[in-house]
């Protein structure tokens, strides 16, 4: 399109070759943006912008030489260089693709032809402008060119007027007003507007498409967002529900506590001090019992090093026996003294006024580690020591604020 601009002198076609150059630069195509600088370069021309019809038409040379067919630039290149007033620099560019008619393609020849001869007619040498415009002529023809064809006629036209020959200007003349009022032209120009109308339809159901894809993907996005939104607050309202069933587990667990500790207390003070052990045999109760004083008096199990060997030896038993003891009693050596430390700790951390450090008691209870206590305390209790810790404060002031329960002795 852009080029049937170029032919009827309408630089309105601008648009489209800056289309075309935007175009090829964006795809990094380096043929598309030739023949877009090369159309740009034309429409300058035609508004008579020598400057940036230069720039564009350097650009398109500089693009030519990486390809096969390097000579298309130069005709629009000697117009300009003609326009601006360098004839000897305009006439090499049109000579240089007139020396090269072999190679040279019949369009661009044809074009050449045409506009050398324009130039020749304006430098006055009117038998080489009459010569270029025949050759050129006869190349139209051939090629059923009807553009160049009444450029042909009229440039005739216009040469026999200078000359001073009306009858030969009149000839011409009246060659191409019968070509420019022919059904063929009337066709021709149908044909461009109809193609330019179909182009323009074509950019604007694009746009329209494009814009639409655009809507439809911020609508993806929109309904993305609103489901990821959706999904964070079921999540956000399931790890509320979930911390707030873990925290009255917490709350029934310090509660059963207490209840177990009370009921604990009315069995020891119902209880016959001197009732044998339920299945233990005397020699084994007898054992337990030691084991137990040296538990409750010289509190053992707060030592870090405290093991079965140690037992023995202040007992002065053996590992058989106390083993067979601890199995008795349906229990492990770890698993009783790991018993006595809860129930020190539980008992420590029930008193509201103690704020001993966690890792100050777990060492004073004789874990090696702050978290061999916490794993221990959390098996038997079922809540972190800490967690434990401000359950219990919680539970006894709603049931006394003033009275604390638990009592450590």
């Amino acid at each position: 399109m852009t080029r049937i601009y170029y032919l009827r002198n309408d630089p309105s076609g601008m648009k489209y070759a800056l289309e075309v150059y935007e175009g090829g630069s964006k795809l990094h195509n380096d043929y598309v943006r030739f023949l877009g600088a090369l159309n740009v370069a034309t429409m300058y021309y035609l508004s008579k912008n020598y400057d940036e019809a230069l720039h564009y038409i350097s650009e398109a040379t500089a693009i030519a030489t990486h390809m096969a067919n390097t000579d298309e630039p130069d005709v629009i290149h000697g117009n300009i260089l003609a326009a601006i007033g360098k004839p000897q620099q305009a006439e090499l560019y049109f000579r240089k693709v007139l020396n090269h008619t072999q190679r040279t393609n019949i369009d661009v020849l044809t074009e050449a032809y045409l506009y050398y001869g324009n130039f020749l007619k304006a430098e006055r040498r009117y038998d080489e402008a009459n010569t270029a415009y025949q050759n050129g002529l006869i190349l139209a023809e051939q090629q059923n060119h009807y553009y160049y064809r009444l450029q042909f006629y009229k440039g005739m036209a216009e040469l026999f007027q200078e000359k001073g020959d009306i009858a030969m200007a009149s000839q011409h003349k009246e060659r191409h007003q019968s070509l420019a009022d022919s059904i063929f032209n009337i066709e021709q120009e149908r044909s461009f507007s109809h193609m330019i109308l179909n182009y323009e339809t074509e950019k604007a159901e694009k746009e329209l498409s494009r814009k639409e894809l655009l809507l439809s993907e911020k609508n993806r996005k929109l309904q993305l967002a609103v489901f990821v939104t959706g999904l964070i607050a079921v999540i956000l309202i399931a790890l509320y529900v979930l911390y707030v069933r873990k925290n009255h587990m917490y709350r029934q667990l310090v509660i059963l506590y207490d209840t177990h500790r009370q009921r604990e207390r009315q069995l020891l003070e119902q209880r016959d001090e001197k009732t044998d052990l339920v299945n233990t045999s005397q020699k084994n109760k007898a054992l337990f019992d030691a084991v137990e004083k040296l538990m409750n008096d010289e509190h053992l199990y707060r030592s870090n090093s405290i093991s079965i060997d140690m037992l023995v030896e202040r007992l002065h038993s053996n590992r058989t026996y106390l083993s067979r003891m601890f199995t008795e009693q349906n229990t492990s050596f770890s698993e009783y003294i790991n018993s006595y430390r809860i129930r020190e700790a539980l008992a420590l951390l029930s008193e509201p006024e103690n704020d001993i450090p966690l890792k100050v008691l777990s060492d004073s209870l004789g874990y090696n580690s702050l978290s061999s206590f916490y794993r221990a305390f959390q098996k038997e209790m079922g809540v972190p020591p800490s967690r434990f810790r401000q359950e219990i404060k919680n539970y006894i002031w709603t049931r006394n604020p003033s009275q604390p329960t638990f009592k450590h002795s």
